[in-house]
């Protein structure tokens, strides 16, 4: 007669061994309840955990992803500099924005209400041009050319800073 095997009792709830007997019933990979738990605690202790459900498909659909955020990254890193590239294009050199700020301003006597804020300078060129970098360059200008002049205006009790210039060249 054969030796007989160890045998180990398992106590759960009705729900689990309710479930566990379905497994056995549908799954046809199983005869009893005893091999599904044999195959079941071997994966485990081996750390290959079969999931023949989705769990292959998802972690392709996973890399799916990523490589499309990827791609989407790359793309959009492209059309950055793209962007970057037509921004700067338009932009005018600081030569050239010296000169279209100098040829801007109107030619008139300090103090007239017919000097220019930056922003007003600003609209009179154009383009991707904003007032900050107008008025470093109005700034650079009266420091370095002397054809430039500027003075401070109280309007609605408002100090603002208008620009003149003396002559017509630099």
């Amino acid at each position: 007669m054969g030796e007989r095997k160890p045998q180990i009792n398992v106590a759960v709830n009705p729900e689990r061994k309710e479930t566990w007997e379905r497994v056995v019933e549908e799954d046809g990979r199983f005869s009893s309840m005893s091999q599904l738990i044999r195959t079941a605690v071997s994966r485990e202790i081996s750390g290959s955990h079969d999931n023949t459900n989705d769990s292959g498909k998802d972690v392709a659909e996973l890399k799916d992803r990523i490589e499309s955020l990827e791609n989407t990254i790359q793309g959009m890193g492209s059309d950055f500099q793209e962007l970057k590239g037509i921004i700067q294009a338009q932009t005018p050199t600081n030569q050239n924005l010296r000169s279209e700020v100098f040829a801007a301003l109107p030619e008139t006597e300090i103090g007239s209400h017919k000097a220019d804020t930056p922003e007003e300078v600003a609209a009179k060129i154009g383009g991707p041009v904003d007032a900050e970098s107008v008025s470093d360059v109005l700034d650079e200008l009266a420091a370095e050319t002397g054809q430039v002049e500027s003075f401070f205006s109280e309007e609605d009790g408002e100090r603002t800073i208008r620009y003149s210039k003396k002559g017509d060249s630099l």
